[in-house]
C-alpha cells in the first residue's frame, strides 16, 4: 500500500480511481387499468383504477395530485396546479384525439413505493362531451422518461343527460310524476313519502341511473330531485340506510373550505346553541329548531358552516343560509311565522345546472 502511494505521488506507481457508487435503478410497470362505468351520462365522473408495480431497485417517489382527485374535462395536471417535479412517478391517462398536453390527467401514488411492491391509484374524470372516448394509460417519470405509454386501451361512452322527459315506465314498481315527467323506483318513492315528500325533496329532475359516488368511489343507483340526491345502497338492504341522501352540501362547498363561514369555531357558552365537534360548527335559532324537528343527522348531516348571507342561484335573492353535509338551510323572512320560514335550497338543481343538464 505505502509503495503504491509513493509511486502515485512520483507518477510511477499504479493509479487507482475510486468510482462513485451507482444509484439504484428507479423503474416500474402498470399491472392493470380499469375505467368504470364504461357507459355514463355527460357531466358525471368516470372512475380510473391503475395498479403500479415497482420493478426497480429503489423506492419510487411521487407527487400530487393525490389519489381521489377529480379532473374536469379540459383540465390538465398543469392547470390543476400540479406541475412536473423531476424524477417523480405519476400515472397518466390520455385519450384519442387529444391535441394538448399528453396524458393530461395524472395522479400521484398513495405514497413512496418500495421495490417489489404494488399499489393502486384511483382517480376521477368528469366528462362533459357526448362522445365515444378511447382512453389509454401511462406510467411517467417526470422529466426523465415514460416507463410505459399508451397502454391498456379502453372505450368509454358518454350519453346525453337523463333529464329529458320520459314516458311512464311499463315497470309496475315505478311511480310516474307527470309534473316533471320522470319515473321513480318504488324504493326511492317510499323513502320520499316517508321523509317529507314534495316539501322536503321536491320533484324528480332525472330518471334513475348509475353514478360513481365522489364520496367513496363506488357506483350506486342514483336519482336527482330538486333538493336532494337519492342513492340506493344495496349493502344496507333491509335497513333504514338502504336509501341514503347524497352529500350535496359537502360536494357543493368543497372548494370553499377556506372561506370564513366554513372555518371551525370554538364551542359556545350559550346553552341554547348546539355545538358539533365532528365539524367544529354550531346550530342555533330557527335553523336549530328546523334541524331537530325535521330529521336531524340522518336527513341533513352535520353543519359544515356557520350562518352567513348568500345570494341564491335559484331566484337571485340574498338569504341567511347555513350549509350541512346534505343540504343548505335558507331563512325566508317573507314567510315569517309559517312553516316555510326555513326552506331547503335547491342544491340538486344547482348541481345539474352546473353540469349543463338543465
Amino acid at each position: 500500500m505505502i509503495p503504491d502511494i509513493r509511486g502515485q505521488l512520483k507518477g510511477t506507481g499504479p493509479i487507482v480511481f475510486r468510482s462513485k457508487p451507482r444509484p439504484g435503478l428507479a423503474q416500474g410497470e402498470l399491472v392493470s387499468v380499469t375505467f368504470t362505468p364504461t357507459e355514463l351520462y355527460t357531466g358525471t365522473a368516470v372512475r380510473v383504477d391503475i395498479t403500479v408495480r415497482n420493478t426497480g431497485e429503489v423506492d419510487l417517489l411521487t407527487q400530487g395530485p393525490p389519489p381521489g382527485f377529480t379532473y374536469d374535462e379540459g383540465q390538465s395536471f398543469e392547470t390543476a396546479g400540479y406541475p412536473k417535479i423531476e424524477g417523480r412517478f405519476r400515472v397518466g391517462v390520455d385519450f384519442e384525439g387529444n391535441t394538448g398536453i399528453p396524458n393530461p390527467f395524472r395522479w400521484g401514488l398513495p405514497d413512496r413505493l418500495p421495490p417489489g411492491q404494488e399499489t393502486t391509484v384511483t382517480g376521477f374524470i368528469r366528462l362533459r362531451s357526448v362522445r365515444r372516448w378511447r382512453f389509454t394509460a401511462s406510467l411517467v417519470q417526470e422529466f426523465v422518461r415514460y416507463q410505459q405509454q399508451g397502454t391498456f386501451p379502453q372505450e368509454v361512452v358518454t350519453l346525453p343527460a337523463p333529464t329529458s322527459p320520459a314516458p311512464p315506465s311499463s315497470d309496475p314498481s315505478m311511480i310516474y310524476f307527470p309534473e316533471t315527467q320522470h319515473n321513480v323506483p318504488r324504493i326511492f318513492y317510499d323513502y320520499w313519502q316517508a321523509n317529507g315528500g314534495l316539501e322536503r325533496f321536491g320533484y324528480p329532475l332525472t330518471e334513475p341511473f348509475p353514478e360513481v359516488s365522489l364520496t367513496d368511489g363506488n357506483t350506486y343507483l342514483t336519482q336527482y330531485f330538486e333538493r336532494a340526491r337519492f342513492e340506493h345502497h344495496p349493502e344496507f338492504a333491509g335497513t333504514q340506510f338502504e336509501v341514503l341522501l347524497g352529500l350535496l352540501g359537502s360536494e357543493r362547498t368543497a372548494a370553499r373550505r377556506q372561506e370564513p363561514p366554513f372555518q371551525p369555531v370554538p364551542p359556545p357558552s350559550d346553552p341554547d346553541v348546539d355545538y358539533f365537534p365532528e365539524t367544529g360548527h354550531t346550530l342555533r335559532g330557527l335553523f336549530r329548531q328546523y334541524w331537530w324537528q325535521n330529521g336531524g343527522l340522518p336527513i341533513f348531516g352535520y353543519p359544515i358552516s356557520e350562518e352567513f348571507e348568500e345570494q341564491s342561484k335559484t331566484d337571485g335573492q340574498v338569504y341567511v343560509v347555513q350549509y350541512f353535509e346534505r343540504n343548505r338551510f335558507e331563512w325566508h323572512p317573507e314567510f315569517a311565522g309559517t312553516r316555510y320560514e326555513v326552506l331547503l335550497g335547491h342544491l340538486a338543481r344547482e348541481m345539474l345546472i352546473d353540469r349543463g343538464w338543465l
